[in-house]
């Protein structure tokens, strides 16, 4: 947890960096015009990953996760590039980072409501996935939040893309239920090489679901197509549909293979799965406890939810290497339950059953 300093320092030099960019305003046609900013460091310490950045966003570091942002590092870093490229608004975005990762609601959105302004893609999915959930201090609005996210998937923002068709196709979110259109805008954002998309659609096909029949054929060729556009997640996909063998020859060895690729890219789902497969001895792997937390550990760090719930209860086994740790089980069964998992939420209960926590 940061300490209070940090808040403030954050929020002189946040005003700072945002009243540089707005004074020189005027001047961002022709900086637009003279071409975009080479790579800098607020690039570096604060990108987002590409499935929240548009089609035409520059990729130009490894993306950095909320679990990765140094705060007072971003903001320093994007303060100075904002002075440098007054023009480059993608700097004005990232800058929102910062406060964002100290919970400083006010600045979070007057920052990303800038940059979504000017038309960053990137702050116009941040805009509409807090006011879906009604996080920051703002209401949950429903309509501004899918007014946001629709002009970010028009932009080719995956993670919006997925936020308006998911909405189309279930009738959620005050959007008129239209599975037809929500397939449309899917395979036309497939058919335009979008590796997220083919994923996406290859799950719909997967499940059966927005009035598909269950095809693991087609889902296990659309994987490929994400896996070959360079979709960090599709390798532990395509490896479940194996592992499960959902239309598909049951394969275990090719599931490792898979989740191997995707651990290697840093996918924490992938890592998940890793762990499992040791912990459980499958897919050509010997069982090993400590080779599983090797694993579950940086896919609990990075918010994976299974992640947490898996290295918790070897935690509170004192299994793979761990000191038996009741407290750091709860605590992991809290971050999980906390996002949403049953199966965080269920040994959560157990816990309690059991006057733990």
């Amino acid at each position: 947890m940061l300490a209070a300093p940090t808040l403030t320092q954050l929020q002189s030099s946040a005003d700072a960096a945002a009243l540089t960019y707005t004074t020189l305003l005027p001047t961002w046609p022709a900086a637009r015009a003279a071409g975009r900013a080479p790579v800098q460091e607020c690039d570096r310490l604060a990108e987002p990953p590409r499935s929240v950045m548009g089609r035409n966003d520059p990729s130009l570091a490894q993306g950095m996760r909320d679990a990765q942002i140094n705060p007072a590092a971003v903001q320093a870093a994007c303060r100075r590039a904002m002075a440098e490229w007054p023009g480059e608004v993608r700097f004005l975005a990232y800058a929102a980072r910062a406060p964002e990762m100290v919970r400083d609601n006010a600045e979070t959105v007057r920052l990303y409501r800038l940059a979504a302004d000017r038309g960053s893609a990137y702050a116009q999915f941040s805009l509409g996935t807090m006011y879906l959930q009604g996080l920051f201090g703002l209401p949950q609005d429903d309509r501004e939040a899918m007014r946001y996210l629709r002009t970010a998937a028009d932009q080719g923002v995956p993670g919006a893309l997925q936020h308006v068709v998911d909405a189309l196709i279930e009738g959620t979110h005050g959007v008129q239920k239209n599975a037809p259109e929500g397939l449309r805008l899917l395979r036309l954002a497939v058919d335009a090489g979008d590796p997220y998309a083919q994923e996406a659609l290859g799950l719909r096909h997967e499940r059966g679901e927005a009035g598909l029949q269950p095809d693991g054929r087609e889902a296990m060729r659309l994987y490929r197509l994400a896996i070959l556009g360079g979709s960090a997640t599709a390798p532990a996909t395509l490896g479940a549909l194996h592992a499960f063998g959902r239309g598909v020859p049951q394969d275990d060895v090719e599931a490792v293979r898979l989740f191997r690729m995707g651990a290697d890219l840093g996918d924490p789902g992938a890592q998940t799965w890793m762990g499992y497969m040791h912990e459980n001895g499958r897919g050509g792997l010997a069982k090993d406890d400590a080779e599983a937390v090797r694993w579950y550990r940086p896919a609990a760090a990075a918010g994976s939810m299974d992640g947490q719930v898996l290295l918790g209860r070897m935690a509170a086994a004192g299994r793979g290497g761990l000191a038996k740790d009741e407290a750091e089980a709860v605590r992991l069964y809290r971050l999980a339950a906390a996002q949403g998992s049953p199966a965080g939420q269920y040994s959560l209960g157990e816990a309690y059953l059991a006057g733990i926590g």
